[in-house]
């Protein structure tokens, strides 16, 4: 159990801490901050490394599958969850392209080698992030069935195997969540809490105007040249053209959440699948296809440009120069709109005028001005600019002068009171400072949530609130989203603090709550002692983490199973995992 924050929680058994993800293993060797930027760094090589593969796989010229690459790994969506810190996600995405190509070759060619790497990709997804891998799962099942056309019957016992392989990797991320489900906030999650961040028709003027929203759940833009070469794929011979439309589709209508008729009935009638809240993210997949989809686009213009430079003509080309002349004055225009009318930043407009460069270069082109290799060039070059001016709207370098420093008075003057738990109604005190210093938080942030703990959580703090929240207590009655107002007129009961130990309450405001005494201000923090605590009786509490007897949480007995499910079946993935990849190596060494 993980005692620092939520008054007690799972920690192996919580997915989101990659206690069974191969690569979080590497926090062994490095620094946590320097382990997360290793791991973000490690994660982009992966995708790139992936896009390329696939891309080379099926026979895409270099320069496409270099456009591709380079749309996927730096892509708005990825970047700007990286820049949110949901590298669990940015992990998946890493994966996913790896993913989709081990589904083609087993689609083609069921046999051993292929269906171990289409099980051990598919393991790594959901080790690395069980939500995106719901959307993932039915995009590489699609495109693995749309190979095996013809032969389904004969591929059946393979994909069988498939399956029990996948089981196996997956069952140290799968027998906690089904040990633990009972008493989670989240197996009891309804229609509007599952549909928080559903995408809005609206948002759409997002895949044409970048920077119009802050929020990346809500981040549909794709970038003006890989816009433009997904239509020219789509025009063209793009192999399994229905397949990939379909799955844009079918990402968009569940983007859409409870804002889609089909997603509203689908998660009534299966109300499991309202674990995988926050709908929007199948735009992850939307993405990836989106990239891959251009790279055909690149490769037709390709074609298209050939044709020009030996003097030849094809039926369409004055409607592409027209579309080219549209597109450049869009993105100038809605540049200049954005610059001295809309609250967007500069960076905004840059990317809409770099994009629209690249249109004016396929223009210049199609006039037969320029040879084709300085135009696949400088649509890299344009691309590569337009992604980093991307990053700047959602990347920042913060190191402890950011996330540690300004909260060490308030640890340090904590310290010195010896607490055992301290409540934060307004998170004057992050998760992250409250670890370094060794403090015990009555609260946090994680998906990963007991139905008990948050429950006293949300009573012992006073908050009117009912649902569910990612943060515990919920940010209730903020004034202009400021965290700091958060929960300013609740009362908390000292009584039942007490109860779960906690010992002290700090808040960036004056608290007036029976049994609780202002000892001193630190950084503009109140600071106050609980003087319904005793020490005495939270020992035992702080071994156990939560009171015995409270509703909706484990007995000790339990916890002990459920933590032997735990290592047991780490065991099994362990092993697994170890006896797949040996496998693959050894098949390899053979052919």
């Amino acid at each position: 159990m993980a005692r620092n924050y939520h008054a007690g929680a799972p920690f192996a058994a919580n997915p989101l801490n990659k206690t069974a993800y191969p690569l979080q293993w590497l926090a062994l060797v490095f620094p946590p901050a320097q382990h997360l930027n290793v791991l973000l760094l490690l994660h982009m090589a992966i995708a790139a490394a992936g896009m390329w593969r696939w891309m080379r796989l099926l026979g895409v010229s270099r320069p496409a599958s270099a456009f591709a690459t380079l749309a996927y790994t730096f892509s708005p969506r990825l970047v700007a969850h990286a820049g949110a810190g949901h590298l669990d996600i940015v992990y998946a995405m890493a994966w996913l392209p790896w993913l989709m190509q081990s589904a083609y070759k087993f689609g083609c060619v069921p046999k051993l080698s292929t269906a171990l790497q289409f099980a051990l990709f598919a393991g790594l997804l959901i080790l690395s992030d069980v939500r995106i891998s719901l959307f993932g799962y039915g995009a590489a099942g699609v495109y693995a069935l749309a190979g095996m056309r013809g032969h389904v019957r004969r591929s059946l016992l393979w994909v069988i195997a498939v399956g029990v392989v996948w089981l196996l990797l997956a069952f140290s991320v799968l027998a906690p969540l089904v040990g633990w489900s009972p008493f989670l906030s989240r197996s009891a999650l309804s229609l509007a809490d599952t549909g928080v961040f559903s995408l809005e028709p609206g948002n759409f003027i997002g895949v044409m105007l970048p920077g119009i929203t802050g929020n990346v759940e809500m981040l549909v833009y794709v970038g003006l040249p890989t816009l433009l070469l997904v239509i020219v794929g789509f025009c063209g011979k793009l192999p399994r053209k229905w397949l990939w439309l379909g799955l844009i589709v079918c990402g968009i209508v569940w983007a859409l959440g409870a804002n889609s008729v089909l997603w509203t009935l689908i998660n009534s009638v299966i109300p499991q699948l309202r674990w995988f809240r926050v709908p929007s993210r199948a735009w992850v997949v939307v993405a990836l296809i989106i990239c891959f989809v251009s790279a055909y686009g690149f490769d037709t213009v390709a074609i298209w440009m050939a044709k020009i430079e030996s003097g030849g003509y094809w039926r369409g080309l004055r409607r592409w120069r027209m579309a080219l002349v549209a597109l450049v004055v869009f993105a100038i225009v809605a540049a200049v709109f954005i610059w001295t009318t809309l609250p967007l930043p500069d960076a905004s407009g840059w990317m809409l005028l770099v994009g629209g460069g690249g249109a004016g270069l396929l223009l210049v082109g199609s006039f037969g001005k320029l040879r084709w290799t300085v135009i696949a060039n400088g649509l890299l070059l344009i691309l590569f600019v337009e992604l980093l001016l991307n990053a700047s709207l959602w990347l920042e370098w913060r190191g402890a002068g950011d996330w540690l420093e300004p909260y060490t008075p308030l640890a340090e003057r904590i310290l010195e009171e010896e607490p055992a738990r301290i409540y934060a109604p307004a998170y004057s005190l992050p998760q992250q400072a409250a670890e370094v210093y060794g403090l015990n938080l009555f609260g946090g942030v994680d998906p990963f949530q007991l139905r008990g703990v948050s429950e006293a959580i949300v009573q012992a703090g006073g908050v009117n609130f009912e649902g569910y929240s990612v943060v515990m207590p919920p940010l209730v009655g903020m004034l202009d989203n400021d965290i700091a107002t958060a929960n300013r007129d609740a009362i908390p009961d000292a009584e039942m603090l007490a109860e779960w130990s906690v010992s002290h309450v700090i808040a960036p405001y004056a608290i007036d709550a029976p049994g609780l005494a202002l000892i001193d201000t630190v950084s503009g923090i109140n600071i106050y002692r609980n003087l319904d605590y005793q020490p005495e009786s939270a020992d035992a509490l702080m071994e156990t983490a939560f009171p015995q007897g409270w509703p909706d949480l484990p007995t000790p007995e339990q916890i002990t199973q459920l933590n032997n499910l735990t290592m047991g079946a780490a065991a099994v993935s362990g092993f697994s995992l170890m006896i797949v990849i040996l496998a693959l190596v050894g098949l390899r060494l053979r052919s």
